[in-house]
């Protein structure tokens, strides 16, 4: 297995334990925030996700873009 996607596949497992252990509290957090309940089914998937995030950050020009991300807590 070449190196650059053995990372990729550490990534990859992190970002799904990250997601397994934080999407529970999340969405309760938003459900009570909202005031509705929102089902597990209605949340992208890890693939999704990722696919949406590389379009909103993908460029043709040179215009900048700002990518900001914070703690759960």
């Amino acid at each position: 297995m070449k190196e650059t996607s053995r990372q990729e596949r550490i990534g990859y497992l992190r970002q799904q334990q990250e997601r397994r252990h934080f999407l529970g509290d999340f969405i309760m957090a938003l459900s009570n925030i909202i005031g509705e309940v929102i089902p597990e089914a209605a949340v992208l998937t890890l693939e999704e996700t990722n696919a949406a995030t590389d379009k909103v950050h993908y460029r043709e020009s040179q215009a900048p873009t700002f990518r900001f991300t914070f703690p759960f807590t």
